[in-house]
Parts: C-alpha cells; structure tokens; sequence
C-alpha cells in the first residue's frame, strides 16, 4: 500500500478532521495575505519624496496639537504643504505648531510649499503672524550643530510670502543647545519672512544665506537674558533684509554682506547690557547694487577707545554714491558744513575730532568729515553730554572708507531718515 493510499484511507474515516484542517488552513491564508496589504500600505505611507522605502522622519507622537517627529543622524524632516497656525508663543514654546526632534550633528529641514498664501513681505517682527511654526530639538545624546533649511515653492506662485517661525529651543535643556550655524538655501519664488527665536541663538557664530535665490526677509529678535556670539551673516543675491539688535553681542568683531539685489540691513544700535557682551565692531558689505543701512540708537561708548581710535564703529565698505543709502533714524539734515570743518584737527586722532564737532554742532545734529581717507556721518544720538557738551555714550558714528562722491552725488545726497524698519 502506498503512502498516498494510506493518507486517503484516514481521510475516510476521519471526515470531521480533513474539514477542520481545510477551514485552518484557509483561515491562515486569510490571515498572510491581511498582513501582507497591511504591510504594502505601511511602506506606501512611508516612501518619502525621493522614493526609497524608508521615511526620513517618524511621527511618533501628536499632544496640544503639535506633531512631533523624530529625525534620524543623516536624515530630512521633509514638510510638504503644511500651513501652522501659531500667532504667538506661551512660555516660550510654540502653540499649535510643529516639532522635530533630531539625532547626530546636523539637522537639516526641506519644506515644499510650507506655509504659503499667507501674507506679503512685512518690515516688522513685532507683531508676527506666522504661517508655518516649528519648534527644533535634539536627542539627549545628540549635539547638533548645523541646521540647514531648504525651502521650494514648486506650485511656482510668486506672488505671496510666507512667515517661517523656527524656535530653536524650549526652555534652559532643551533646544539645539550645540548650534553654531544656519544655512539657508531658498528656492526662487519661495519668498519668506523668517523670525528665528530662542536661547540656543546664543552659540550661533554664522547665519550663511548666499545659497538662496528668493527675497529674504530674515530677523533675529532681542534675546532676552541671552547674549550672541554672531560674528558673520550673509544674504542671498535677491531682495533681503535683515535685522538685528547689537546691544547682546559677545564677538569683538561681525561681518554682515550683502549679495547681488536690493537689500537692506537694519540694525538697532546699543550699548552692551550684559557683563558678557561687548561693543562689536561691525562691518557691512554693500554689493555696490541699491541697499539701504537703517540705523536707530547708538553705538558710541565714551570710554572704549584705543589710542584715540573708536573700535565700535559701524563700518560701511563697498558704499556707492548714488545708490546706497544710508538712513539714521531721526536725521532731520545736515550741519552747517562750515562748523564741521572748523572743528576738524588732521592732526588729533579720531576721538578728539569727534568730540569737538559734536560740541560744534546743534544738539541733535548730524554732520559729515573726512578723516584720513575715510568719510564719516555722526549723529548725535544721546542728546545731552556731560559738563553741557553734545558728545556723549549712545551717540552714532559711521565710517565710509574709500566712498567716492562723484558725478554730482555728495554727502548729503546719500543720507536720509525713515519711518521704521
């Protein structure tokens, strides 16, 4: 007898068995094909924009309305048309926005359409209504130290800004307490009002943008308690602005350019107010194309001189007559220039020769010399000097070196107030 003969003889007297045995076994057919679209759909869901079969990111929880995901050393936190609602902050942290936890040493975000047609271009931070909000921080054993945001508008309208919140941290251990540069690489047409807030800005030494194609409107608020080790900051080859507050800088110098376009650079000028802070000296570099330098406060500290010369002067290289402008919040026009050059010594240093204009002039004037191949504007910010002189700490002086006024452009033709930022 065969085995196949055998097998069927019990199958014979075993009938309520062989359909037991049928009914199992398609009961686990059942069961591998459910687990198998189960599994298909679940990769399907996690194919990201390049796809690969893995995500670079994974949303591991979702509370108060924040999503929250974990990105992985090496990978993207890739956001496709997301638009936050997040108007203000609570306690420091971002309401009904987003969060993105990273591991290694860089954290790198690529948003496609984020936050779009939501406002145009706005000149002030203070009261920001931001349409896509994020709030960045890092694994316990994580130190990130470059974060690199890269933006496209690949629905290719151009007409309407985006406002970007990042905060980059949420409290005194969390955040990406290790940063120390920001790249910004933003697509043409992704046109954006980018605020950046957050104690861990306090380590940031660079903020590179020159990599972006779009108009750039990037801000750094006053860090409240907080000081800046920023020490360079470069823009993009459109229309930029940026702006920033001096008063908590620790680096003795920083280097603000500008690229190809119509850029402007507001900076508000302060004495330091922290024992670490110190009176950078601040260079900006002018593309030679139409940019506006808006000034408001001081820079000038009485007793911080080296031999007479000023190492807190805002300095302006490349300036062009004619197209650069240079505007000081509450300039009503020029001294009588016959004053300014009585008051002139070649021969004393720089320090003294301010001092003595200052003394020459209104209170409150603004005035321009040369001083040894170098044009400069003082303004007298802080009216009211000691022993009944003009000149005093929080005043402003800015120096153009080798500026030509030529083809009919002076001085006064490259000067100007304005209104705000």
């Amino acid at each position: 007898m065969t085995i196949q003969t055998e097998l069927e003889d019990y199958a014979k007297q075993h009938p309520n068995l062989l359909a037991a045995i049928d009914q199992l076994t398609a009961a686990f057919d059942q069961v591998v094909e459910q687990l198998r679209v189960s599994v298909d759909n679940y990769w399907e869901q996690l194919k990201d924009d390049d796809g690969d079969d893995h995500d670079d990111t994974d949303i591991s929880e979702s509370t108060n309305n924040i999503e929250v995901r974990n990105v992985a050393a090496g990978e993207t936190a890739v956001y496709e048309d997301v638009v936050t609602d997040a108007d203000s902050f609570s306690g420091g942290a971002i309401n009904n926005g987003l969060k993105a936890i990273f591991a290694g040493d860089t954290a790198t975000l690529e948003l496609n359409d984020v936050g779009v047609y939501k406002a145009d271009n706005v000149s002030d931070f203070s009261d920001f209504d931001s349409s896509f909000a994020i709030t960045l921080d890092e694994e316990d054993d994580a130190s990130i130290e470059t974060l690199n945001i890269i933006s496209q508008k690949e629905s290719g309208i151009v007409d309407k800004t985006a406002n970007y919140l990042f905060d980059v941290t949420n409290g005194d251990t969390e955040g990406l307490q290790s940063l120390e540069t920001i790249n910004l690489e933003f697509d043409f047409g992704s046109d954006t009002n980018l605020l950046l807030d957050g104690e861990s800005l306090a380590g940031v030494t660079s903020i590179d943008a020159s990599r972006s194609d779009a108009d750039l409107n990037l801000a750094l608020p006053p860090l409240e308690n907080t000081d800046s080790a920023l020490e360079f900051v470069l823009l993009g080859d459109r229309n930029d602005q940026f702006t920033l507050s001096t008063d908590r800088l620790t680096a003795d110098s920083l280097d603000i350019g500008v690229g190809g376009g119509e850029n402007v650079v507001a900076l508000t000028l302060g004495e330091p107010v922290s024992d670490s802070a110190t009176a950078t000296a601040i260079t900006l570099k002018s593309s030679g194309d139409s940019n506006k330098f808006q000034l408001q406060g001081g820079n000038i500290i009485q007793e911080d001189i080296n031999d007479g010369v000023f190492t807190n002067t805002v300095t302006i290289l490349g300036f062009t007559s004619g197209f650069d402008k240079l505007q000081l919040e509450g300039y009503e026009g020029l001294a009588e220039q016959s004053a300014v050059d009585a008051a002139l010594d070649s021969q004393d240093t720089l320090y003294n020769n301010v001092v003595n204009i200052a003394d020459a002039l209104d209170e409150g004037s603004t005035a321009w010399f040369i001083f040894r191949d170098s044009y400069y504007y003082y303004q007298d910010t802080n009216p009211g000097g000691e022993d009944g002189t003009n000149f005093s700490a929080g005043d402003t002086l800015i120096e153009l070196p080798g500026v030509e006024f030529d083809q009919g452009f002076s001085p006064s033709g490259s000067i100007s107030s304005f209104t705000d930022f």
